[in-house]
Protein backbone atom coordinates (compact mmCIF):
# COMPACT_ATOMS: atom_id res chain seq x y z
CA UNK A 1 0.00 0.00 0.00
CA UNK A 2 1.55 3.19 -1.11
CA UNK A 3 -0.19 6.36 0.56
CA UNK A 4 -0.23 9.64 -1.44
CA UNK A 5 -1.46 12.53 -1.64
CA UNK A 6 -2.68 14.39 -4.92
CA UNK A 7 -2.88 18.24 -6.18
CA UNK A 8 -4.97 18.38 -9.58
CA UNK A 9 -5.40 21.17 -11.67
CA UNK A 10 -1.49 21.62 -11.84
CA UNK A 11 -0.27 23.24 -14.19
CA UNK A 12 3.17 20.66 -14.34
CA UNK A 13 2.75 16.82 -13.48
CA UNK A 14 5.65 15.71 -11.02
CA UNK A 15 5.72 13.77 -7.97
CA UNK A 16 7.78 14.71 -4.96
CA UNK A 17 8.45 13.69 -1.22
CA UNK A 18 7.43 16.38 0.97
CA UNK A 19 9.78 16.57 4.27
CA UNK A 20 6.93 15.53 6.69
CA UNK A 21 7.55 12.02 4.39
CA UNK A 22 4.42 12.43 2.08
CA UNK A 23 4.62 11.46 -1.40
CA UNK A 24 2.68 14.55 -3.39
CA UNK A 25 1.63 13.32 -7.15
CA UNK A 26 1.10 16.47 -8.90
CA UNK A 27 -1.54 15.89 -12.19
CA UNK A 28 -3.12 18.36 -14.82
CA UNK A 29 -6.74 16.93 -14.71
CA UNK A 30 -9.56 18.14 -12.47
CA UNK A 31 -10.80 16.23 -9.92
CA UNK A 32 -14.01 16.28 -11.52
CA UNK A 33 -16.13 13.80 -13.30
CA UNK A 34 -12.91 10.67 -12.30
CA UNK A 35 -10.73 12.48 -14.36
CA UNK A 36 -7.62 12.99 -11.41
CA UNK A 37 -7.87 9.46 -10.38
CA UNK A 38 -7.85 8.27 -14.31
CA UNK A 39 -5.12 10.53 -14.67
CA UNK A 40 -3.08 9.34 -11.72
CA UNK A 41 -3.60 5.96 -12.87
CA UNK A 42 -2.13 6.44 -16.14
CA UNK A 43 0.70 8.55 -15.10
CA UNK A 44 1.79 5.64 -13.07
CA UNK A 45 1.11 3.17 -15.33
CA UNK A 46 3.36 4.79 -17.91
CA UNK A 47 6.53 5.84 -15.41
CA UNK A 48 6.23 2.51 -14.14
CA UNK A 49 5.96 0.78 -17.21
CA UNK A 50 2.84 -1.97 -16.43
CA UNK A 51 -0.62 -2.14 -17.05
CA UNK A 52 -3.08 0.37 -15.60
CA UNK A 53 -5.14 -2.88 -14.28
CA UNK A 54 -1.91 -3.48 -11.96
CA UNK A 55 -3.10 0.06 -9.67
CA UNK A 56 -5.96 0.50 -7.84
CA UNK A 57 -7.10 2.85 -5.51
CA UNK A 58 -8.16 1.28 -2.27
CA UNK A 59 -9.08 4.58 -0.24
CA UNK A 60 -9.72 8.38 -0.81
CA UNK A 61 -11.46 8.01 -4.38
CA UNK A 62 -13.05 11.32 -3.63
CA UNK A 63 -10.18 13.09 -1.63
CA UNK A 64 -7.29 14.28 -2.39
CA UNK A 65 -5.79 11.81 0.19
CA UNK A 66 -5.03 8.25 -1.30
CA UNK A 67 -4.39 4.70 -0.54
CA UNK A 68 -2.95 2.56 -3.77
CA UNK A 69 -1.97 -0.41 -4.40
CA UNK A 70 0.40 -1.08 -7.51
CA UNK A 71 0.83 -4.89 -7.70
CA UNK A 72 4.48 -5.86 -6.97
CA UNK A 73 5.50 -3.08 -5.82
CA UNK A 74 6.00 -1.42 -2.37
CA UNK A 75 6.08 1.71 -0.38
CA UNK A 76 9.59 1.46 -0.35
CA UNK A 77 10.20 0.34 -3.90
CA UNK A 78 8.03 3.07 -5.21
CA UNK A 79 10.59 5.69 -3.43
CA UNK A 80 13.11 3.86 -5.11
CA UNK A 81 11.84 3.77 -8.65
CA UNK A 82 10.78 7.56 -8.52
CA UNK A 83 13.90 8.76 -6.45
CA UNK A 84 12.34 10.08 -3.53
Amino acid sequence: MIKLKVQPSSSKRRITYLSDGTIKLYLNSPPENNKANKELIEYLADKLNISKSDIIIKKGGNSRNKTIDINGINNEDFKKIFKL
